[in-house]
């Protein structure tokens, strides 16, 4: 097989990964193995890594990165991957499963299965590090808001090379984000920022209520106007909406007097809405990012 052709396979079968679906109910689980996997092959790790060495890690990046659950399950995405023809566990065969064909994750440890990507695909992904770059943008961009990529990248320790980074980036509308700021008077709708240096808008950014890359359309209706910091925070699930659109924070947001300044006083608030005869954030889309965004639960109102 010609590297053209190997590379070919190796981008249909990643950007076909299927997620455990419930509705619209997002779950990266898979996509944050994956960049995990790829971290390691950068480092020049070896391509096989012990269930148990992966465990804890991929639990951190769920509850960082994932919805807010009451439980995570790593051994998850470990197993299913396998079905999309992208990962071996050589030790599949002394693996006991559920009913429904998962593993059992007492039988994981016990066993010590290793996972990590076909041989084949390792070595492209070794050898070729715009072929690894692309592949984290395909994972990054498919599954994430673009304001946590760094984080994301950060947590699986893995670097991009900027220069070879961009040519294969989601396109965007690029009319969402002026058609947000007009409707909403260049003023984030939490905490007010407006700020200008002569006529340069400062820090203001058109947030995607229901992410883009989960069928979020780049319409009024699932946009906000927000500063930096509150765009990276809702994005994050420290703060998010309630079904009369004011603004909820989570317990889990804890810190100084600037967090109880810039958050906290906030809660219960009632969002700064578009101009008149403008599309306020459809309850549809609301629901989307307390479902799937947002770390529940939220804080009291501010007194």
């Amino acid at each position: 097989m010609t590297d053209n052709s190997l590379q070919e396979q190796f981008f249909k079968r990643l950007e076909a990964i299927t997620p455990w679906a419930r509705g619209d109910e997002r779950a990266p689980h898979k996509p944050l193995l994956l960049l995990m996997i790829l971290g390691r092959i950068q480092r020049g790790e070896e391509r096989l890594t012990l269930f148990t060495d992966i465990e804890k890690p991929l639990l951190k990046l769920l509850n960082d990165f994932g919805p807010s659950r009451r439980s995570q399950h790593p051994g998850a995405p470990f197993w299913r991957l396998q079905v999309d023809k992208l990962w071996d566990i050589p030790e599949a065969k002394s693996i006991t499963t559920t009913s429904s064909g998962d593993a059992h994750v007492s039988s994981l440890r016990m066993h010590g299965a290793r996972g990590g990507f076909s041989s084949k695909f390792d070595l492209l992904l070794r050898s070729s590090p715009e072929a690894l770059t692309k592949a984290a943008r395909t994972l990054l961009d498919g599954h994430f808001a673009p304001s946590i990529h760094e984080d994301i990248l950060n947590g699986v320790g893995l670097t991009l090379d900027v220069a070879t980074s961009t040519s294969n980036r989601v396109k965007r509308d690029p009319t969402f984000r002026p058609r947000v700021l007009v409707a909403y008077e260049y003023r984030c709708a939490i905490c007010g920022l407006d700020g200008r240096l002569n006529d340069t808008i400062i820090g203001l950014e058109a947030a995607h209520v229901r992410w883009a890359c989960h069928k979020g359309p780049s319409t009024l209706n699932n946009g906000l106007c927000l500063c930096a910091l509150h765009h990276k925070a809702f994005d994050k699930g420290a703060i998010g909406l309630s079904e009369n659109l004011k603004v909820i924070v989570s317990q889990h947001l804890h810190g100084g007097e600037q967090v109880k300044a810039l958050f906290l006083a906030y809660s219960g608030k009632a969002l700064k809405g578009p101009q008149a005869g403008q599309d306020p954030v459809s309850l549809d889309y609301q629901r989307w990012h307390f479902k799937n965004i947002f770390r529940r639960e939220a804080r009291p109102p501010a007194a």
